[in-house]
C-alpha cells in the first residue's frame, strides 16, 4: 500500500508508531467480477476514495494491482508523467470477467467496458506484467497522438503500446521482449508476440490465422491487407489488421534499441533508455491520429534530432534510429529527398482502360486535388506518385492499392466515392506513375485486382479467370 515511516523503541525494538508515507499521485482501483459479467464487480483495492477494500483479494487482483503500480513508476521515473494521462488519473482495474479470454484499455462505456479510460482483464491475463503495461499505455496514447485504431495508424497504436509495454516491464524485471509469454496457454517459446522476432509462430499471409500461422511481417514489403487470409480469417479484418502489421514498427524499434542485421542494413542500438525517450517525444509532440508507418520514422528521426540538442542523445545514436527504419523498409524524409525525381518507370500495358483512367482524373481533380496536388507529389496527404510510391507500391498488387485508397480516404473530407469511383481513380493513379491503358476494363473483382501486379502487365491465369 506503499511506503511507511517506523519509529522503534531502541531497547525494547518495539514499534512505538507509524505512518503511512506516501507522496506519490499513484491512484488504483480493482475491481473483481469473480468469473461474473456484471460491471463494476467487489472492490478489493481502493486507493481514489481512500478506502480499504475486501480483507483478502483473489491472487488476480493482486497482480492487477501491483502491475499497476510498476507501469505508473516507469511513466514517472522515465517521462515525469503521472499516470495514462499525465495528470495523476486512477488506474481502474477489472479483474476475471467471465468468459473473456484477453485484456483491454475501454476508451468508450461498451459490452465489455463499463467506463472510459479502465481496464477489463480475463481470468489469468492480470498475471502477466508486459499485457498490464501493454494496456495501460493504449491509455497514454489515447491522451497524446489518439492514433485511430484502424490500418496503419492502429497497427502504430499497437506497436507503441507493445514498445513501451515492454520496457515498462523490464523496469519490473521481465528482461525479455516478449508479449503474453505468461497468459494461460503461452511460454517464453511461444509467446503472443515478439518484438525480436516478429515472424515466431509461422508467418503466411494465404493461410488462415492459426497456432501454426500467428506471426507477424518484420518488414514493410510483406505488410498484410485484408485481402490477405491471415487478416481476413481474424476479426482483425475490421481494423485493417492491426495487431498483425504492428511487428513492422517493433523490429524496428528493437533494432534501434539491440542492433541486429537486416535486408543487408546493419544496425547498432543505442540502448532501450535513449529510444525510449525518442519514441515518447514523437509519440507527443508529432504524430497525429492518422499517421503512418513512415511518419512514425520521420517523427523518430525528428524527435532524436531535437534531442541531441538536449544532450539526451547524440548524432550517431540518430544515425542508427534512421537505419533501424530503413531495415524494415521505412524511408525517413532524408532518404526520400536523396532519391533522383525520375520520370515514372514503364510499366507496360495493365488492365484498365483510358476511359477509366480519365474517369478516375476527373474524379481525383474534384475530389484529392487539394490532399496530394496537382502532380500527386503530395501535400496534406500522402504522394500518389514519386519515388516514395514506387518503393511502397510497384512491388505490391493494384488490388492492395485499391484498398488502401479506399480505406484511408478520410470520410468527411472529400467523402466517401462509390466502388466505381474508386476503381476508377485507381486507374487514374496506375497511369500516372507509368503503366499503358488497356483493351480490357480494370476488374471490381477483389481477387482479380490483387493478382495485378505493377511491373507486370494483367495475364488471365485460370484463377483470374474463374474470378471474372
Amino acid at each position: 500500500m506503499g511506503s511507511f515511516s517506523f519509529f522503534v523503541d531502541a531497547a525494547t525494538s518495539e514499534i512505538v508508531y507509524f505512518f503511512r508515507d506516501h507522496r506519490s499521485a499513484l491512484r488504483r482501483q480493482v475491481f473483481d467480477l469473480g468469473e461474473g459479467k456484471v460491471f463494476p464487480g467487489s472492490l478489493s483495492y481502493d486507493e481514489v476514495t481512500n478506502q480499504q477494500g475486501a480483507p483478502a483479494p483473489d491472487a488476480e487482483a493482486q497482480a492487477a494491482y501491483a502491475n499497476s503500480e510498476i507501469v505508473y513508476r516507469y511513466l514517472e521515473s522515465e517521462f515525469g508523467r503521472l499516470s495514462f494521462d499525465a495528470l495523476g488519473g486512477p488506474l481502474v482495474s477489472h479483474v476475471r470477467y467471465g468468459g473473456f479470454a484477453n485484456a483491454q484499455w475501454c476508451t468508450r462505456p461498451g459490452s465489455t467496458c463499463p467506463a472510459p479510460n479502465v481496464m477489463v482483464y480475463g481470468t489469468g491475463y492480470t498475471r502477466s506484467l508486459d499485457i498490464a503495461a501493454h494496456e495501460v499505455m493504449h491509455g497514454v496514447i489515447a491522451s497524446e497522438a489518439d492514433l485511430i485504431y484502424v490500418n496503419e495508424s492502429g497497427a502504430l497504436n499497437e506497436s507503441f503500446a507493445d514498445f513501451f509495454g515492454t520496457l515498462a516491464s523490464r523496469s519490473g524485471g521481465d528482461d525479455d521482449w516478449l508479449i503474453g509469454e505468461d497468459l494461460p496457454g503461452h511460454s517464453a517459446s511461444n509467446p503472443v508476440r515478439s518484438l525480436e522476432q516478429p515472424t515466431i509462430g509461422g508467418f503466411l499471409k494465404s493461410a488462415s490465422f492459426s497456432l501454426a500461422n500467428k506471426g507477424q511481417p518484420d518488414h514493410y514489403s510483406n505488410r498484410v491487407t485484408t485481402f490477405d487470409r491471415i487478416c481476413s480469417s481474424t476479426t482483425d479484418f475490421f481494423n485493417g489488421c492491426v495487431h498483425i502489421n504492428s511487428g513492422i514498427v517493433n523490429r524496428a524499434l528493437f533494432l534501434a534499441s539491440e542492433g541486429g542485421n537486416q535486408s543487408g542494413v546493419a544496425v547498432a542500438g543505442v540502448g532501450t533508455g535513449k529510444v525510449g525517450r525518442i519514441v515518447y517525444r514523437a509519440l507527443t509532440t508529432k504524430l497525429i491520429p492518422t499517421s503512418t508507418f513512415l511518419d512514425a520514422a520521420k517523427a523518430s528521426y525528428d524527435a532524436c534530432s531535437e534531442l541531441v540538442f538536449a544532450q539526451v542523445v547524440t548524432v550517431p545514436d540518430c544515425e542508427q534510429v534512421r537505419l533501424a527504419f530503413a531495415a524494415v523498409g521505412l524511408l525517413t524524409a532524408e532518404e526520400v529527398a536523396a532519391v533522383t525525381q525520375a520520370a515514372p518507370a514503364s510499366l507496360g500495358t495493365l488492365q484498365f482502360t483510358a476511359e477509366q483512367s480519365t474517369t478516375g482524373g476527373i474524379v481525383y481533380g474534384g475530389r484529392c486535388r487539394g490532399c496530394h496536388g496537382a502532380t500527386l507529389l503530395g501535400g496534406l496527404g500522402p504522394p500518389l506518385t514519386g519515388p516514395l510510391f514506387r518503393n511502397k507500391w510497384y512491388d505490391g498488387s493494384v488490388g492492395a492499392l485499391y484498398d488502401f485508397v479506399k480505406t484511408r480516404m478520410p470520410k468527411v473530407s472529400p467523402g466517401s466515392l462509390t466502388p466505381t469511383e474508386y476503381l476508377h481513380l485507381v486507374a487514374f493513379i496506375v497511369k500516372e506513375n507509368g503503366a499503358t491503358p488497356g483493351s480490357e476494363p480494370m476488374p471490381e473483382n477483389s481477387q482479380a485486382l490483387n493478382e495485378m501486379g505493377f511491373r507486370q502487365p494483367a495475364t488471365d491465369t485460370e484463377q483470374t479467370t474463374q474470378a471474372k
